[in-house]
């Protein structure tokens, strides 16, 4: 009986403890993620133009700042680009192109890829990335470049 008695108590111990352990557990605290470095600071690659929409209260919001804020940034670059591969090829009706470039780049332009996504969970706002190849805007700036280049060269067989 001294055993059986021994038995209950040992189990009613380990019970009290077991108890009082899972008592004290607290849910694991998921630790919040950094927000992506493109956010404070515009991605920079030489493959590709960025352009970063948020914060704001939808994701397609996001996405849509995103991409017009991508659209901001070729049009600033563009004229630039245009410019100097124009003046690589030496040719005397610059501001013709450039205009005439400019205007078929933007207006041809296909929509951007959204490539990063992000949810503030303090704010609740949302992030998007927007961004598409340079060589694409380039292939774009170049087409009616070329198309000056023939109308000039037509102009002047003709002798006019």
């Amino acid at each position: 009986m001294k055993g059986i008695g021994l038995t209950i108590i040992s189990l009613c111990l380990c019970l009290t403890l077991l108890c009082i352990g899972c008592a004290g557990k607290r849910e694991p605290q998921v630790p919040i993620p950094p927000s992506p470095a493109w956010i404070p600071v515009k991605a920079n690659d030489a493959r590709y133009y960025y352009g970063v929409g948020g914060p704001v209260k939808t994701m397609d919001e996001a996405k849509l700042k995103a991409r017009e804020d991508l659209a901001r940034s070729i049009e600033v670059t563009v004229e630039s680009e245009i410019k100097q591969f124009v003046y690589e090829k030496d040719e005397e009706y610059h501001e013709e192109v450039i205009v005439k470039s400019r205007s078929y780049t933007l207006q041809h332009l296909p929509e951007a890829n959204i490539v990063g996504n992000y949810l503030d969970p303090k704010t609740k706002k949302y992030y998007a990335l927007a961004r598409i190849e340079r060589k694409i805007v380039r292939d774009l700036m170049e087409a009616p470049i070329r198309e000056t280049q023939r109308d000039v060269q037509n102009h002047l067989r003709r002798g006019s």
